[in-house]
């Protein structure tokens, strides 16, 4: 069995054999005791290819949206910076386009791939909070301190992006948001460079692992 694969509960597995159990019931005793132990094992052996199948197809388009969108709101968001925030004196010409999009397209493009980012970033801590606890709990951290930073600065750029956010939406305290928002701009560059480190260690696991759904896929198939 797959690594982290947890077998397949007692209905599936009924359910995927009961075409079989139907077949071995119209069949003579002798050949029951024969074909019955190599049905069994074909049915479970398809059973747990499609769970693996699932398992790696729904990892590898939460990494993909995690890739995507981190890309979305680290490109927006580096623009937004160079193009609209430095030099500015907080004036902002909303009449001013940049490869298409004026300041308020590409801050509903930032606002978007970063709410998106947050969903799946949940989701995939979530699904890791095992790995972060033995981390933890071994005193990895220093052993895996890109990744422990690159959670922890994602935390704080989510955190100071979102506030300033709700302050605007609010009419709250504009001093505050922009500070808040200053100190979001410059940690997102450090998450930045530490997200393109990430994806680069990881680059061979996207192809490998899309091999190898492509492999099953076809394989499947071709049975």
């Amino acid at each position: 069995m797959p690594e982290g694969l947890s077998w397949p509960c007692n209905d599936k597995i009924n359910s995927a054999l009961a075409p079989a159990h139907a077949t071995l019931l119209t069949q003579g005793p002798a050949q029951d005791a024969q074909s019955a132990p190599q049905v069994h094992s074909q049915k479970l052996i398809k059973v747990l290819e499609v769970m693996q199948m699932e398992k790696y197809l729904s990892i590898f388009l939460v990494n993909l949206g995690l890739l995507v969108s981190g890309f979305s709101s680290a490109f927006s968001g580096i623009l937004i910076q160079v193009k609209y925030h430095m030099g500015n004196h907080g004036i902002i010409m909303p009449n001013e386009y940049t490869l298409g999009l004026s300041y308020s397209g590409w801050a509903q493009m930032h606002k978007v791939a970063i709410v998106m980012l947050t969903i799946l970033m949940i989701f995939h801590l979530v699904r890791h909070w095992k790995w972060y606890r033995i981390v933890v709990k071994k005193r990895l951290i220093r052993k895996k301190q890109q990744v422990v930073t690159l959670t922890i600065l994602f935390i704080f750029v989510a955190v100071t992006g979102l506030i300033p956010w709700l302050i605007d939406l609010m009419n709250g305290d504009e001093m505050l948001r922009k500070a808040l928002v200053e100190i979001h701009d410059k940690l997102s560059i450090i998450l930045t460079l530490y997200f393109i480190l990430h994806i680069a260690k990881r680059f061979k696991w996207f192809l490998t692992t899309f091999e190898r759904m492509a492999g099953s896929a076809a394989h499947s198939i071709a049975r």
